[in-house]
């Protein structure tokens, strides 16, 4: 894995533009399927928020999966 320093992961974490994101994304065309839910922790935990959906994904979730080095 390769490390990150925290500067260099807020930058690209703030190129993402999550705060387009809706904070529900659900394909209600599918009956079972992935879930996912990511959680920003602002302010020593006193406040989060939350993105969250099911067999749906915001445009650039791909992008967001290769910053966080999810395989």
């Amino acid at each position: 894995m390769i490390k990150k320093n925290k500067k260099t992961f807020l930058n690209k974490l703030k190129e993402l533009n999550i705060g387009e994101w809706k904070n529900i994304y659900v394909n209600p065309n599918t009956l079972d399927g992935t879930s996912w839910e990511l959680k920003f922790y602002f302010d020593n935990s006193k406040k989060v928020k939350k993105y969250h959906g099911i067999n749906s994904y915001p445009y650039n979730f791909k992008k967001i999966l290769e910053l966080l080095e999810y395989k």
